[in-house]
């Protein structure tokens, strides 16, 4: 299991902060989040870029829930996401 409390790794952000369309955040949509019991979505961090704890495909989220402690994977049809989530990241010109 991982522990969430370990801010060196991961960073939690509310869903509440990403549901309405900010100024330079692009769009991440039809996607399974891991989400924290306090509405959070997860980002981990691998040296200067993040990884979101996300999939567009439900089973690959649903694997990989039994490592998050109290969390559920939820759906989202769009959530606004920070470029500085973006920067470096694999998967930086996928959405």
């Amino acid at each position: 299991m991982f522990d969430l409390s370990d801010k060196t790794k991961w960073e939690k952000v509310s869903v509440k902060d990403l549901q309405d369309p900010i100024n330079g955040a692009r769009c991440v949509c039809d996607h399974y989040w891991i989400v924290t019991k306090d509405d959070e979505v997860l980002f981990y961090k691998m040296g200067d870029s993040f990884s979101m704890q996300c999939n567009s495909d439900t089973r690959i989220s649903n694997s990989g829930l039994k490592y998050y402690p109290e969390c559920r994977i939820e759906f989202f049809k769009v959530l606004y996401i920070p470029e500085k989530y973006f920067i470096g990241a694999i998967y930086e010109n996928c959405f």
